[in-house]
């Protein structure tokens, strides 16, 4: 069987999760022996038109594109383009593909499915967003509410407006007439979207959610088959803590837009007063929300815990993974399944994820991750707060996650029972075209009773019609024999409408005469268009050079940001050891004054024993007077005494003394 996958964009470029998934997809069905196209939308090079091919491991993509600037009518052009529908026919008619399966239709428009419907092929779809339904893709108003669905045309251009210059015009147009036709295409968008996604073989939802939203905005449930996402993984076996330790690691991965949460992230982590956690964040902002980005990168400079890590190759997402404590994921939008929580789920990483469909229905909250209200700053410091204390309360998911392969078996047997099922559809795209011719015979044959631009506009779809019809293929014998009824019901027509040319003959003069009297105008707005062209060419050079001058001005940011990351981190190791010194200095001054009270104490112990020495020193001086005194008294006592002895002796009773 061959499979023509169809979609906006494509790897190696663009590697998100809708481009991802259909590659791993496409090698899913390779290994399985089929052959593999894909058609993309991807913008290739600087030219209004064109288109071009590579390969990448082995898949043939076509490249195919436009300017808006070559459309008509930009607006109506970007959900129903001729231009990209006369492209993918050319690729069907070279490619002859079994099936049709599309992912995303942004930058071709619903009209290529009328292009494989026209050819008898089974058409199938995948809601991987919500673009069909919303040209801004995330059903967010100008606030950031939720938006339930696309109900006042006014109301889209206005909030497209913001991302979509086209959009933006409308919104801004002060002929009401003018701005009527705008809104006109825009209110007539989902309609036509809707129309085509009814007429499909299958549309596919991955989850509950994105099938009930876009059935309660009026697409027909029996047409959607629920297909959860699968996901490749290279082990199911449960991991252990995460090696190497330090902080409780929280991580985000994607891109760090408004839509996705990330300055919800950021400010509940910035308010957190913990040195046991650190955040890492996985993605850039690629979209471009100058005040947003500011804030984001201003949390991210004055917080040593947080770091800003980048993108990554999709083949290191399990290391990724693997160096995280848990995966935040704050989204603001209704989202799908985000891979990234399933994959973080089967990788043994628990989830912290908002509350908001999608995601609600991809955790089983309390067992492999938890969930806070939308953009709940506190809701989600207190959800990290539980995971980071109590890190053994979740454990890896008990239910059955599905593989890629197993998405790959599902499709393959919906595209065989498509295939091998009776042309039905291929039998109602040709009745449409024979409705169609037969319309425009109707305004042939009016012709010649009114030159209306109205018939010559039938005339020119008939003639549409007319090629569409004979680039079918039809293969089974009951096709060819419808085929060879519908050539004689052409042939029929085609000599109805010689004849109605014929007799339209008559006015041929009248009509060339006023389409003369319309060149010079028509002159006069070629050379118009050929200067805005040339002038359109020369800014495409000068933003090419803008871009370079950004990119360039981006990487001196990129280098004064490393280094004003290294001067932070030298003035904070220089605070510590400040900090560490004033605390030293402190404990001296204490201890000076510790010293300053025993010495003080010393000196009056000093002066008191001073001043009892001087009192001692007087008393022993008055002691010796009072000895000297003493010392002078006895001596005159004894030489009394010795003369009182020498009387006695002299006497005569000395001796009998």
């Amino acid at each position: 069987m061959k499979i023509a996958l169809v979609l906006h964009q494509f790897p190696p470029r663009h590697t998100t999760g809708t481009e991802l998934y259909a590659l791993r997809l496409a090698k899913a069905f390779e290994r399985r022996g089929h052959s593999v196209v894909v058609f993309t939308g991807e913008d290739g090079g600087g030219a209004a038109v064109g288109s071009d091919s590579y390969a990448i491991d082995g898949i043939p993509v076509t490249r195919s594109w436009r300017k808006r600037a070559v459309e008509a009518d930009p607006i109506r052009a970007g959900y129903d383009s001729p231009v990209a529908a006369a492209a993918f026919a050319a690729f069907l008619d070279r490619e002859v593909p079994d099936v049709v399966h599309v992912f995303h239709l942004q930058g071709l428009g619903a009209a290529v499915l009328d292009v494989a419907a026209a050819r008898g092929i089974p058409r199938f779809v995948h809601l991987m967003d919500y673009w069909l339904a919303c040209p801004r893709t995330q059903m967010l108003d100008l606030d950031g509410a939720l938006c339930e669905g696309p109900t006042d045309a006014a109301r889209c251009a206005s909030c497209a407006g913001e991302i979509d210059g086209d959009y933006a015009e409308v919104a801004g147009r002060s002929d009401p007439v003018a701005r009527d036709a705008g809104l006109a295409a825009i209110r007539e968008r989902w309609p036509a979207m809707r129309a085509r996604l009814d007429a499909t073989t299958a549309v596919f939802a991955p989850s509950s959610a994105i099938r009930d939203r876009f059935v309660a905005n009026g697409l027909a449930a029996d047409r959607i088959v629920l297909l959860p996402y699968g996901i490749d993984r290279a082990s199911d076996t449960a991991r252990g803590p995460r090696e190497g330790g330090g902080p409780f690691r929280f991580g985000f991965l994607g891109n760090l837009a408004s839509f996705k949460g990330a300055h919800v992230l950021l400010e509940a982590f910035a308010g957190w007063a913990r040195d046991d956690v650190a955040l890492r964040l996985h993605g850039d902002f690629f979209f471009r929300e100058p005040a947003h980005e500011s804030a984001c990168r201003a949390w991210v400079e004055e917080d040593p815990r947080i770091e800003l890590a980048g993108r990554f190759e999709a083949s290191a997402l399990p290391e990724v993974l693997a160096d995280l404590d848990a995966l935040v994921v704050p989204s603001m939008w209704y989202e799908n399944t985000p891979f990234v929580v399933l994959e973080a789920l089967c990788a043994g990483v628990p989830v912290i994820g908002s509350r908001v469909d999608g995601i609600a229905e991809a955790i089983e909250e309390g067992a492999d991750g938890l969930l806070f209200d939308r953009g709940d700053v506190d809701g989600l410091r207190d959800a990290m707060a539980t995971v980071a204390d109590r890190p053994e309360r979740l454990r890896p998911p008990t239910r059955t996650i599905p593989t890629t392969d197993d998405n790959a078996e599902a499709l393959l047997e919906r595209y065989a029972a498509a295939v091998a099922a009776p042309p039905a559809a291929v039998a109602g795209g040709e009745r449409a075209l024979r409705e169609k011719l037969f319309d425009a015979f109707v305004a042939l044959a009016n012709l010649a009773g009114g030159h209306d631009g109205e018939g010559f506009a039938r005339l020119r779809e008939a003639a549409a019609a007319t090629e569409e019809l004979e680039g079918l293929r039809l293969t089974a014998a009951e096709l060819r024999r419808e085929r060879d009824a519908l050539d004689a019901g052409v042939a029929s027509l085609e000599a109805a409408m010689r004849e109605a040319v014929d007799a339209a003959a008559a006015d041929r003069e009248t009509l060339l005469r006023d389409l003369a009297g319309h060149r010079a105008s028509v002159d006069a707005i070629t050379n118009e268009r050929d200067a805005l062209r040339t002038h359109a060419s020369t800014l495409e050079r000068e933003n090419e050079t803008l871009r370079e001058h950004g990119a360039t001005l981006s990487r001196d940011l990129d280098g004064h940001r490393v280094a004003l990351r290294d001067g932070r981190a030298a003035l904070a190791d220089a605070e510590r050891r400040e900090a560490e010194a004033r605390a030293r200095a402190d404990r001296i001054a204490a201890d000076h004054e510790a010293a300053l009270a025993v010495t003080k104490a010393l000196e009056n112990e000093r002066d008191d024993l001073r001043a009892r020495l001087e009192r001692a020193e007087a008393l022993y001086d008055d002691l010796q007077r009072i000895a000297e005194a003493d010392r002078v008294g006895h001596a005159e006592v004894r030489a009394r005494l010795n003369a009182l002895q020498r009387a006695l002796e002299s006497t005569a009773l000395g001796p009998n003394l």
